[in-house]
């Protein structure tokens, strides 16, 4: 359920921008961000941004669908392997430090 929770806040969270990076991908706007914006919530200035928002998150319903599905399945197959291969949450917390061998040369 956890699972499901982030990856539908995590969706939309995400909708904004992944609304204004859609319309740029359509190639009108170049790397302008704003005129693409503007174009998505309908016009400049803050009375048409206030009226347009709603369209920044067109779709995101099917993405909170989408990404919570997505997410708990991972996590489920996550908690499923490591059940199977009997790894323990200490061994999951282990690191390696590559550069611990290497702190002596920077201090002489």
């Amino acid at each position: 359920a956890r699972g499901a929770l982030a990856g539908a806040v995590g969706a939309l969270t995400s909708a904004p921008a992944d609304a204004v990076v859609t319309e740029l991908a359509t190639g009108k706007y170049g790397p302008d961000w704003k005129k693409a914006l503007a174009t998505v919530v309908g016009g400049d200035g803050i009375t048409a941004t206030i009226k347009g928002a709603p369209r920044l998150f067109a779709g995101a319903a099917q993405r909170c669908l989408l990404f919570a599905v997505i997410i708990a399945v991972q996590l489920i197959l996550f908690d499923f392997f490591r059940d199977k291969l009997q790894v323990a949450p200490e061994d999951l917390s282990l690191s390696l430090d590559v550069f611990a061998d290497r702190l002596s040369f920077y201090t002489k």
